[in-house]
């Protein structure tokens, strides 16, 4: 065991810089995974700790409890009347009305700063009892005046305030004029980074943001020793009398529930994360397996003469096996601290584009630790594990010869397994795609043995593709030949690298394609359906949208024709799911969007009536002239008659499942803005005159953006650019692995046939010749590669879109720029990973490489 350490240790130091390709594999796909371990781990704890941070020293919280379980009523409250009831209840120590409301801040310039990443912006009133009080002052002090208000410091810096200016803030669509007492932050250990705090006094929060003479709820913290779930129900006990529909909320029940949907909230990421590091490290599976196929090949000889020498296979088996093992630790050890940095990098990257996550130190977890070393171990041995035991099988005969190159003979049986792979997983995909979103599940599994299947069929395939690929080679005479024949010497290494290159190709072209489909479709969709000249857009679902009385004053002026605006709530349905409900002037909306209603327009939706999405329709098994049941979250329930069934809305406000006149509207919730105006211009009006206009209206209303075709669909294709962005960033990692790929193949190419290139030059080849005939095998390669994976991207998307449309109209698109991109990217990765291999057989010594035997 000794003996082997040492020849095992040895090797690795006689061989560092050829093992130093493979190790930027293993470093690269533990990085990525440590990087994203580490990220993640710190969002989501210190995201936790905020919502800790806002219950610390609360036990329970009283409320009324809504009308509608799910439905957020807006006008749950209690009276203030409540909160002296609860404190002369046995076993409260200290209790505190408080005020919680939705507020916009709005910068010295006008605009509104928007709330950043995963917080909120929320309206409050200071709590005088610092035990209740989550919130401690960094500077100034507590709003003592009805003109004072203390606001978070990032959300402060955000909009350039400072202790003793003028904060702005929106509410209820009125613009209030404040003066910043102080800046507050959460407790010491945890900053309220990306999200807003706006703090009044208690009078003044109910008078601007919420009901005189009532609060929100009631914070309650009990005497030391006293439980929460007596005192809690003590409360509620003396506080029905008062208000019936009274509940109380332990501080542990609402955070793990605010927990919960934090971790629902960024699934979709961490499973994105995760879905790339597998990706990166499968790529990287092929760089590991042909590296280890260049080591071993090179030591054919040694290995022969330890054999020779008496070694045991077992012992030669053990010692490429620890081999691999300290390989990958090493490389894992490294990959951790690139990976560690790359989450430091990424977390300051979000802090410059305007996504801060709350402060605190970084999260390097031991599990992390002990996952990065497990992979990269696994990974390196699993990869490894085709050469190391046909190395372990050499033969003492071998040390007669200088090198042996791997068999190249392909398994037939590889072969038919994998066209059966291609076979079985296509049929999967396809019905996948058939089903709609529900088999996206199906979808994936599908693409997965796809996948597989080419990896197995591939070797079997390279002797018809890259000829035809390196056809036009043939113009270049013998460098362009040999290029060819070369491919085909040693189909399955040549195969394996094709396939790094064909996924990293796929994902780059299948992002690309489905970011200009999504594209295609909201521009068809905005053409068709958008036939207002101009959208006044609130960019809010909440309560700072238009008052009526805008709405009106637009109407009446004679430069527009109709004039309508939207409203959004959420429904209960009658099988108890929730769902979005728009209002809607329906008398002028035909004019303004096009609904794709079957067989009617909108006008037959009057008071009294709805329109519904024909999937939602289909699912209760209602049709035109049925009643349903729509309750609203005030409790208020409607028999509606279905007068209208549509199938697609307008983005960006493309949640529509239900849609009813602003009466009606107004009869389940009550008196609320528009979140959006859309305008249409009377006969002869010009559209700059037009939005002239609107802007000088508009000018006093921080909330409001003008919008013409153009602009809604910059604003929604700009969000596709944005996640396109970020999705190439995390493949240039899979594609990076591939280039090297491509490096160590044509490496172990010219290894193998040092004596044939040595007599080559003897007979006339130039040194010229011999780079052209690397680089063009290089090419063919990466282009083969390339190829394959735009056909197997474009087959992919095109199910992914259909599967995505689901019954709706989404425009399938092969964007050609791109994609003569992609290509030219491939090419000049093959002529660029070429470099070194074509230098060294170039290099090489005429007389040496003749005289190898």
């Amino acid at each position: 065991m000794a003996a082997v350490l040492r020849l095992t240790l040895r090797g690795l130091r006689v061989r560092a810089w050829r093992l130093s390709l493979t190790a930027v594999a293993v470093m690269l796909g533990v990085a990525f995974m440590v990087g994203a371990r580490v990220f993640t781990d710190t969002m989501v704890t210190s995201l936790d700790e905020v919502l800790e941070s806002s219950t610390a020293g609360v036990d329970f919280y009283v409320q009324r409890a809504p009308a509608v379980e799910g439905l957020d009523d807006p006008v749950t409250s209690l009276p203030d009347l409540a909160v002296d009831m609860t404190r002369s209840v046995p076993g409260v120590q200290y209790a505190e009305g408080s005020i919680q409301g939705f507020a916009q801040l709005v910068n010295p310039d006008g605009d509104v700063v928007r709330a950043q990443g995963p917080g909120f912006a929320l309206v409050t009133n200071w709590i005088e009892t610092p035990t209740l009080n989550p919130f401690r002052l960094v500077e100034g002090a507590a709003p003592r005046s009805p003109d004072d208000v203390v606001i978070d410091r990032d959300s402060a810096r955000r909009a350039g305030y400072r202790v003793g200016d003028t904060a702005f803030v929106l509410a209820n669509g009125v613009q209030h004029a404040f003066t910043v007492s102080g800046l507050a932050t959460l407790d010491a250990s945890v900053s309220f980074s990306g999200a807003a705090l706006i703090a009044t006094t208690l009078e003044t929060a109910q008078a601007s943001f919420g009901e005189i003479d009532h609060v929100t709820r009631v914070l309650v913290a009990v005497t030391p020793g006293a439980d929460v779930e007596p005192v809690g129900r003590a409360v509620v006990r003396a506080l029905r009398t008062l208000v019936p529909e009274t509940e109380f909320e332990s501080a542990d029940e609402l955070t793990a529930e605010r927990k919960e949907r934090l971790d629902a909230t960024f699934e979709p990421f961490v499973n994105l994360l995760t879905t790339f590091v597998f990706i990166s490290i499968f790529v990287g599976a092929f760089l590991i397996a042909n590296t280890f196929a260049i080591l071993l090949s090179q030591r054919t000889h040694e290995i022969a003469l330890l054999r020779t020498l008496g070694a045991r296979r077992s012992q030669l088996l053990l010692g490429l096996v620890l081999e691999a093992t300290i390989f990958g630790l090493v490389a894992a050890a490294i990959g951790l601290g690139l990976g560690i940095a790359a989450a430091v990098g990424l977390i300051a990257l979000l802090e410059r584009s305007g996504l801060p996550l709350p402060d605190g130190p970084l999260r390097v977890t031991t599990t992390t630790i002990v996952v990065a070393f497990v992979v990269g171990v696994a990974v390196t041995i699993g990869a490894s594990a085709s050469p190391v035991v046909r190395a372990a099988r050499t033969r003492p005969i071998a040390a007669l010869r200088s090198t042996e190159a791997e068999a190249v003979r392909v398994p037939w049986i590889r072969v038919v397994l994998g066209v059966v792979g291609i076979a079985v997983g296509t049929l999967v995909f396809l019905r996948g795609a058939a089903v709609g979103i529900d088999g996206f599940g199906l979808i994936g599994l599908g693409a997965l043995v796809v996948i597989v299947g080419i990896v197995l069929a591939a070797p079997g395939a390279v002797r018809h593709i890259t000829p035809v690929i390196g056809a036009p080679l043939r113009f270049f005479g013998p460098p362009g030949l040999l290029a060819i024949g070369n491919t085909r010497r040693n189909p399955r290494r040549t195969a394996s690298t094709m396939c790094a290159v064909m996924i990293g190709a796929a994902l780059v072209t299948f992002v690309t394609i489905l970011a200009a489909s999504v594209k295609a479709s909201v521009d068809a969709t905005v053409d068709r359906a958008f036939r207002a000249d101009f959208i006044v857009d609130g960019q809010t679902r909440a309560n700072n949208g238009f008052s009526p009385e805008f709405v009106t004053g637009l109407r009446d002026r004679p430069e527009f024709d109709a004039v309508s605006g939207l409203r959004v709530t959420e429904v209960r349905t009658p099988d108890g799911r929730t769902r979005d409900l728009h209002g809607v002037d329906t008398n002028v909306v035909d004019q303004l969007i096009d609904f794709v209603s079957i067989g009617e327009t909108m006008q037959p939706v009057v008071p009294g009536s709805v329109a519904v999405q024909v999937d939602e329709a289909a699912r209760l098994g209602v049709d035109v002239g049925d009643v349903i049941p729509i309750t609203f979250a005030t409790g208020t329930t409607l028999e509606l008659r279905v007068a209208v069934l549509f199938l697609e809305p307008l983005p960006p406000r493309d949640d529509a499942t239900y849609v009813v006149h602003t009466d009606t509207f107004v009869a389940g919730v009550g008196a609320t803005d528009d979140i959006d105006v859309f305008v249409g211009l009377a006969p002869g009006v010009s559209p700059t005159v037009a939005r002239a206009l609107l802007d000088d209206l508009t000018a006093e209303l921080p909330q409001a953006s003008v919008r013409d075709r153009a602009d809604l669909k910059a604003r929604v294709t700009e969000r596709v650019d944005q996640i396109l962005n970020l999705l190439y960033a995390l493949l240039a990692l899979a594609v990076v692995i591939a280039a090297l790929g491509i490096a160590n193949t044509l490496a172990l190419a010219v290894h193998e046939r040092v004596r044939e290139i040595g007599l080559l030059r003897a007979v006339g080849m130039t040194r010229h010749q011999v780079r052209a005939s690397v680089r063009w095998e290089a090419l063919v390669v990466s282009v083969s590669g390339t190829a394959l994976g735009i056909v197997l991207a474009i087959l992919a998307s095109r199910g992914v879109v259909d599967a995505l449309a689901d019954g709706q109209t989404i425009t399938f698109a092969v964007p050609a720029a791109p994609t003569l991109v992609i290509v030219a990217a491939a090419i000049v990765a093959g002529v660029l990973a070429a470099i070194g291999p074509a230098r060294r057989a170039a290099r090489l010594d005429v007389l040496r490489a003749i005289a190898l035997e």
